[in-house]
């Protein structure tokens, strides 16, 4: 358990995670004693004692020619993070202050791609605030039975904020699920109407998200992807689709 907190708490993999609880449990220990405990290869201890030691959680001593490496009063933990929040926040100061830039060059591009691919978490996030800075109207299929954890943060907090900012309007086409009623209640919340797909009708495993100049097609089960399709035929296809279904259900 401890280990999976400070997995996700620190953004350590597994056996970093495993070696730096080992020597707060056992004290100040040569790198081959943490090898014997974990069961985890020399090599390996060495180069995660390394990783520790930049992340300021660990520290290094020589004593007879042999290198002991010991836990740091668990306290360091709380000065990694404030540090972590200091330096993400001096990134966002910078960023801010080049975003305008950055922006006129994005803009510069006189050939852009009728299809863009999004990979990963970050992948998918950027989609979103794709299709929530192109356009001020959106329509969108999508299932709420299933919401990432990876995610869940960003789509509850964060985009609807930025959505409302925006002054981004949706209508949304739902899955009947156990979720989609409590969904369906948060409209005002998130400038949107929603209406709910009876099950078993147009079952939804992707979402599709329509906009003004193009459709965003995004998969969140297993790996995390997204596509960006910039092409008025498939997107009045699945606008014109999405208007038939409206039109069928009930306010």
């Amino acid at each position: 358990m401890l280990a999976k907190q400070l997995i996700k708490l620190l953004k350590l993999n597994e056996k970093d995670a495993r070696i730096y609880l080992d020597i707060l449990r056992f004290g100040s220990s040569a790198a081959s004693s943490v090898a014997t405990r974990t069961q985890i290869d020399r090599t390996t201890v060495y180069a995660a004692f390394k990783r520790l030691i930049r992340r300021g959680l660990v520290s290094q001593t020589k004593l007879d020619g042999t290198t002991y490496f010991d836990a740091l009063d668990p306290d360091a933990l709380e000065v990694s993070i404030q540090r972590e929040i200091q330096e993400n926040q001096a990134k966002l100061t910078v960023l801010k202050t080049i975003l305008p830039d950055l922006a006129a060059l994005k803009n510069e591009q006189s050939v852009r791609p009728a299809v863009q691919i999004f990979e990963g978490v970050e992948g998918v996030v950027a989609l979103y605030e794709l299709m929530l800075k192109q356009n001020k109207d959106l329509s969108a299929f999508l299932t709420v039975e299933h919401l990432p954890k990876e995610l869940k943060t960003y789509l509850t907090d964060t985009y609807i904020k930025r959505k409302i900012k925006r002054g981004v309007h949706s209508r949304v086409l739902v899955s009947d699920s156990k979720r989609a009623a409590p969904y369906k209640d948060l409209d005002p919340k998130g400038n949107r109407v929603t209406k709910i797909v009876p099950s078993g009708y147009l079952p939804f495993e992707t979402e599709i998200i329509i906009g003004l100049e193009g459709v965003a097609v995004i998969d969140l089960r297993g790996q995390f992807f997204g596509v960006f399709i910039k092409s008025p035929s498939i997107r009045n296809t699945l606008f014109a689709i999405f208007e038939l279904v409206w039109g069928l259900l009930p306010k």
